[in-house]
């Protein structure tokens, strides 16, 4: 966990605040990073004023990333069972990501499951928000976090939002059989963005069809 001014030395991303695994630590800030407020201002305006309320009341009224730390570490924890093999593919990043966030939500549910109505608040507002991101292809969730300022992160932080939704639903459906089925999937040979759709499909339809579909998707709450 570093300040400001020491994170270029540690980091692997140059916008501060970027929570990352490397290949010996998980790098934090220490501060509430820039981008988190020009993330919420970018959103706030299209959530309608009901999931507003709803997130800042989940929240005690303050939308403080800081509630979420232990949730980002376990993330980036996760990070480290799926391997490496995958890493020069288009589709490697968004899987990998689809598998720490269901790492994330395994560690929720079993250790803080007080805050997970936190989250869903803070998940369901922003992924409802209509605004508009400039890239938006799954393949693609990479592209804006280096080079394009708090904007760029900002766009990143959206398709984690979509990202937590999708692991949301693939958790539970199958639990942490669904953690395991994912990493068996990254561990063997290099999928298409489709086959793995298809083979989490095996697993939870309403999954697959979700990945097809990026970003036009939602789940029936009931299920």
């Amino acid at each position: 966990m570093v300040g400001e001014k020491q994170w270029g030395q540690v980091a692997e991303y140059s916008g501060y605040g970027v929570v990352h695994a490397g290949s010996t630590r998980v790098v934090i800030g220490q501060e509430q990073p820039d981008f988190w407020a020009t993330f919420i201002e970018m959103v706030w305006p299209g959530i309608t004023p009901e999931r507003r309320q709803s997130a800042l009341t989940a929240f005690g009224g303050e939308l403080d990333p800081a509630r979420f730390a232990d949730f980002f570490i376990s993330h980036e924890i996760s990070h480290l069972s799926h391997g490496e093999g995958w890493d020069k593919a288009p589709q490697s990043f968004w899987a990998q990501e689809l598998f720490a966030n269901l790492g994330m939500l395994g560690y929720i549910t079993e250790v803080e499951s007080d805050h997970i109505t936190a989250l869903d608040a803070f998940v369901e507002a922003t992924w409802s928000s209509s605004v508009k991101w400039p890239v938006q292809e799954l393949e693609r969730i990479r592209e804006p976090v280096e080079g394009n300022g708090d904007a760029g992160v900002c766009n990143y932080v959206w398709f984690e939002v979509g990202l937590i939704v999708i692991a949301k639903r693939l958790w539970g459906a199958a639990g942490a059989e669904g953690f395991r089925r994912l990493r068996d999937i990254l561990v063997g040979p290099v999928l298409s963005t489709a086959q793995i759709a298809d083979a989490l499909a095996d697993v939870d339809p309403e999954v697959g069809q979700a990945i097809r579909n990026w970003p036009h998707f939602s789940f029936d709450k009931k299920s």
